[in-house]
């Protein structure tokens, strides 16, 4: 009788293979999954944080230069305002007309799109600035209040990937 020593049988190796193959494919999609929601808390971290920034400027600062709405063309940064959370009509009007691709990018938005809503409490003076909110996109709304043509209005910013 001969026996066989050290040697692997055919179906050893099948079942270890399987087992191997099962436990690296459960692994990969974990690590998958992981990835995936990283970037995804990555990108939403981003947009809340250009949101916040954006709006800030314009709702506290003047901008630079200081009276960039006579010459919107040599702006560097926007912002709306005479003092903090008084908007300055001037300036408001030379946001409201000034080009979306142009004011995007001195807001600091980057690859980010907007939208502007400025809701005086008098109706009369609303306004809303930017492209139109999506619905197939996550957006993250950032507002403030402020003084808008001697009246309080909510100022909300909503930011979207692009």
């Amino acid at each position: 009788m001969r026996t066989s020593k050290g040697q692997v049988m055919a179906y050893d190796f099948m079942v270890a293979m399987i087992l191997f193959l099962l436990i690296f494919l459960t692994l990969n999609s974990i690590w998958v999954g992981i990835f995936s929601s990283i970037i995804g808390t990555q990108m939403q971290s981003q947009t809340q944080d250009s949101a916040y920034k954006a709006l800030e400027v314009l709702v506290k600062t003047k901008g630079y230069p200081s009276d960039w709405e006579t010459d919107p063309a040599n702006a560097e940064v926007i912002g709306l305002t005479k003092r903090k959370n008084v908007f300055d009509d001037d300036k408001v009007e030379a946001f409201k007309t000034m080009d979306y691709d142009l004011s995007k990018e001195l807001m600091g938005l980057g690859a980010f799109d907007y939208n502007l809503s400025v809701k005086a409490f008098d109706t009369v003076n609303d306004f809303t600035k930017g492209i139109t909110l999506p619905t197939d996109k996550d957006i993250h709304a950032t507002s403030r209040i402020v003084n808008y043509k001697g009246a309080e209005a909510i100022v909300t910013l909503y930011v979207f990937q692009n």
